[in-house]
């Protein structure tokens, strides 16, 4: 998430230069419900002290109204067809 927030950052001040209107809060679609927990909490857990500097500025941008986090079932997640195979079904166990 950190990486892709970076990235709406640097396409949010080119639009700026260039005059272009943007809306915000940006929609972030995750499908990882403990990254959404862990950014909107702004307690710091005990549990995730091993998480990287990169976290904070999901956190920073979210508490700003630069971008807002929202859940999305994984087999909804359009970004997956572009970054891994899938099957046709589910796998059950």
């Amino acid at each position: 998430m950190a990486s892709i927030v970076c990235e709406l950052i640097w396409i949010g001040y080119s639009l700026q230069d260039l005059k272009v209107p943007f809306r915000t809060p940006i929609p972030l679609f995750c499908d990882n419900k403990v990254a959404l927990h862990i950014t909107a909490n702004p307690v710091f857990h005990e549990q995730a002290k091993h998480l990287e500097i990169d976290c904070h500025i999901v956190k920073d941008k979210f508490k700003n109204g630069f971008v807002i986090p929202t859940h999305v079932v994984a087999k909804d997640q359009v970004a997956d067809m572009l970054t891994k195979p899938l099957a046709d079904q589910p796998s059950s166990i």
